[in-house]
């Protein structure tokens, strides 16, 4: 299973899909798509969202608020866990560029 399949799998746990039609697999690739360019620009970074954390879970969460179209309350409701997630993976980078550690 590649990252994008783990990712819709994770996806249709967390919206309780339990069905598997063609059309809603499309939709949910579609989401996860766009959810992961977005993700990357907010919280500045390239991240590994199949990996359990922050990361994960503010993915998923956007892929859910996409899915009940309400996608523009999401940066509101998630503001303190966006800035925290946007200042680690700053740290990171930065720790990453002066130490030569990934």
């Amino acid at each position: 299973m590649n990252d994008k399949e783990l990712l819709i799998e994770q996806l249709k746990t967390k919206l309780h899909i339990t069905w598997n039609h063609s059309k809603t697999n499309e939709e949910l690739a579609l989401i996860v798509d766009n959810a992961e360019n977005y993700m990357n620009h907010l919280l500045g970074a390239e991240i590994d969202y199949t990996a359990p954390g922050m990361g994960n879970l503010l993915f998923l969460a956007y892929c859910s608020y996409i899915w009940n179209d309400c996608e523009s309350e999401f940066e509101e409701a998630y503001q303190k866990d966006i800035l925290r997630a946007q200042a680690y993976y700053e740290v990171k980078s930065y720790e990453e560029k002066n130490t030569g550690v990934e």
